[in-house]
């Protein structure tokens, strides 16, 4: 997710329906965004609980 000035939003992440599309209009009718849900939402995933390990062990994270 990208703020008015195009920079992210620190640990807000988006993944399927409710990003835009990289592919603009041509998702193509019914579950057209369900492949993009599990391509940008396993690694939004991982990133986020990398970021929930390391303020466990007391480690600063770059978001």
């Amino acid at each position: 997710m990208l703020k008015g000035d195009r920079q992210p939003v620190p640990g807000l992440y988006a993944a399927g329906n409710v990003m835009g599309s990289p592919t603009g209009s041509a998702n193509g009718p019914r579950r057209g965004t369900l492949g993009h849900a599990f391509v940008f939402g396993y690694p939004a995933g991982e990133h986020a609980a990398t970021l929930v390990a390391m303020s466990a062990l007391g480690t600063p994270a770059a978001v």
